[in-house]
């Protein structure tokens, strides 16, 4: 058999169809993998934009509070760490935040993510921060952190009143436009 006769037109046809082809395959069964999608796009359980959410995290007090416990309210979450740099300087701003925002219809809080709940108890005590403070048990394990996949902080997430997810990437309190902002999605 010569060297001509394994490269046909005809199997290079057949060759060639087959190549573009394959990633068409691969897309369709990737997609009919995603068994555990949302009714709003999410995968394997992590929250979309749309989508309704409800989660529990522990206060300072030890008391288990669910995030629909303050449905009725836009909610503004501050993911943070006592070790985090960055977050700690947001929350330096977030405080002055919180004093431009309509507190009847916003609710800032803050959801640490430490696993050391010591370390976090003592840093809030000694902060003095005057919106509500949470953990999430299990820190970056946390039911909290696997809906929004949370793998670095600061993150700040916007809830609206009826508990779905408006976006998972909401301004930091630095950005100038923040409580216009905040204050603007919650009319």
């Amino acid at each position: 058999m010569s060297s001509h006769a394994m490269f046909s037109p005809q199997k290079m046809k057949s060759h060639l169809s087959a190549f573009f082809l394959l990633p068409f395959v691969c897309a369709v069964v990737c997609l009919l993998s995603c068994s555990n999608a949302t009714p709003h796009g999410g995968v394997d359980g992590v929250a979309a934009t749309g989508d309704t959410v409800d989660f529990e995290m522990t206060d300072t007090m030890g008391n288990t509070v669910a995030l629909s416990s303050f449905r009725g309210k836009t909610v503004y979450i501050d993911a943070w760490a006592t070790w985090c740099g960055p977050c700690l300087q947001e929350a330096a701003v977030l405080s002055q935040l919180w004093h431009q925002t309509d507190t009847a219809k916003v609710q800032i809080m803050s959801i640490s993510v430490d696993k050391n709940k010591a370390a976090w108890l003592k840093m809030v005590a000694r902060e003095g921060y005057p919106w509500p403070q949470f953990i999430a048990e299990g820190g970056t394990n946390s039911r909290f952190c696997r809906l929004f996949s949370i793998r670095a902080v600061p993150r700040f997430i916007l809830i609206d009143p009826q508990g779905h997810v408006v976006t998972q990437q909401a301004p930091h309190p630095s950005e100038p436009r923040t409580a216009s902002w905040l204050n603007q999605m919650a009319q």
